[in-house]
């Protein structure tokens, strides 16, 4: 994620208070996965599975002991700047304790960022009914190869959980593919964003 995170930083350095993270380029690349994998935005009973027609990320937020998971609602509506606000607002009603019931229903997926624990990777546990979760890393520098040279590059690790009902391995490789070439590309991300 060498190239997104040299636009977040200059994104910061603008001066005009935008306040961006990996978190809103996360969600555009998971609304291109679950184009592919739609099955990934499903809610999962014991009698099957149901499609789910909006994408409403929720997003775990640590709150002292606790962790609330308030949602972003209606993703595929949104720009990168208006999902990071919308991100942002949640996260300070969340540690303010003033969500509204209205603010943690109707997740369709959800995002777990690990970032802030400067923890590489871990395995979260789905919240069902959603049929799937997935967990960002914290970006660490490390040597990787380019064009033949050993070059430092920004890394995260993304991880899926999937409900085996209704997302098999391979669907679930599928959508993992995918957002790994859009937040590895920034044209892919781009270019993809409707």
């Amino acid at each position: 994620v060498t190239d997104l995170a040299e636009l977040i930083r200059s994104v910061k350095n603008r001066g005009d208070g935008t306040r961006i993270t990996y978190l809103p380029f996360l969600m555009k690349a998971i609304q291109a996965g679950i184009e592919v994998t739609p099955e990934v935005n499903a809610y999962c009973y014991d009698d099957g599975f149901i499609l789910q027609k909006e994408l409403n990320i929720g997003v775990a937020v640590e709150v002292g002991e606790k962790l609330v998971v308030p949602v972003v609602k209606k993703v595929r509506d949104k720009s990168i700047l208006q999902l990071a606000e919308e991100i942002r607002e949640l996260a300070e009603k969340a540690r303010s304790e003033k969500l509204r019931p209205e603010d943690v229903q109707e997740g369709t997926i959800t995002i777990t960022n690990l970032g802030p624990f400067d923890v590489y990777a871990a395995v979260p546990l789905i919240l069902q009914p959603q049929t799937s979760i997935v967990a960002i890393g914290t970006a660490r520098e490390v040597a990787g190869v380019v064009n033949g040279t050993i070059q430092v590059r920004k890394k995260v690790i993304v991880t899926g959980v999937f409900d085996h009902r209704a997302v098999n391995g391979a669907p679930g490789a599928r959508f993992l593919k995918t957002i790994k070439s859009h937040l590895e590309d920034l044209n892919t991300l781009v270019l993809g964003l409707r």
